[in-house]
């Protein structure tokens, strides 16, 4: 009986892995499928694109493509304020705007001179002749201080280095009317008179080094 018994209990023991082996298969193509189920199900969720209106959506002409350096929204407001802006050349020449109302004085070689003196060496005399029958002061940029010149009366500047400045002004606070004129070689006489009007009025004669007289 023992023979039979251990017989029977090595029969039953094949037979019991017999079935662990049909079964094991069984398990693993469950488990496969079951695994493989969510990842389809996960795929068929990103290849899905979400339907809607067309005519809400913005045209794009850009791609989406996660390696797309520029994506779509940058073709939108308010990233796209540089579209339609011209380039900048860097070598155009800049332009300069004239400002309004301002007033250019002209230069002292574009005006007209008043007289023509003849220095000599550099160096001129200056007669001033008052006729305006009130004090009138004058003063040597650079040379002399401010003096006074009575009227009717004259005063002779010697050896005046040119170019020079002589500001005039009467002590009544009238107009002066300034009328120089070359009379010989090295003297400039200026005779000082009453003025009618402001365009004849004088405060500044200028004597250039080539011997040119202008009045402001």
């Amino acid at each position: 009986m023992d023979k039979k018994y251990q017989n029977r209990k090595q029969a039953g023991l094949v037979e019991t892995m017999c079935a662990s082996l049909l079964v094991l298969p069984a398990i693993f193509t469950t488990t496969s499928v079951v695994l493989a189920r969510p990842l389809i199900e996960a795929d068929k969720h990103l290849s899905q694109v979400p339907s809607s209106d067309s005519s809400n959506q913005a045209p794009s002409n850009t791609s989406t493509s996660p390696l797309n350096p520029r994506p779509s929204i940058f073709n939108e407001p308010p990233y796209n304020r540089s579209q339609g802006t011209s380039p900048t050349d860097s070598n155009a020449a800049p332009t300069t705007q004239p400002t309004p109302g301002a007033i250019t004085p002209p230069l002292p070689e574009q005006q007209t001179p008043s007289a023509i003196a003849t220095p000599v060496d550099g160096k001129i005399n200056i007669k001033l002749i008052n006729t305006t029958n009130s004090v009138v002061s004058y003063q040597v940029i650079g040379d002399t201080n401010q003096r006074f010149l009575s009227g009717d009366s004259n005063v002779t500047l010697q050896n005046i280095q040119t170019p020079v400045t002589v500001t005039l002004s009467r002590q009544d606070n009238g107009l002066v009317k300034v009328s120089p004129q070359a009379t010989l070689e090295g003297l400039l006489e200026v005779t000082l008179d009453k003025a009618t009007s402001l365009n004849e009025d004088i405060s500044t004669m200028i004597v250039q080094q080539d011997g040119r007289v202008l009045l402001n």
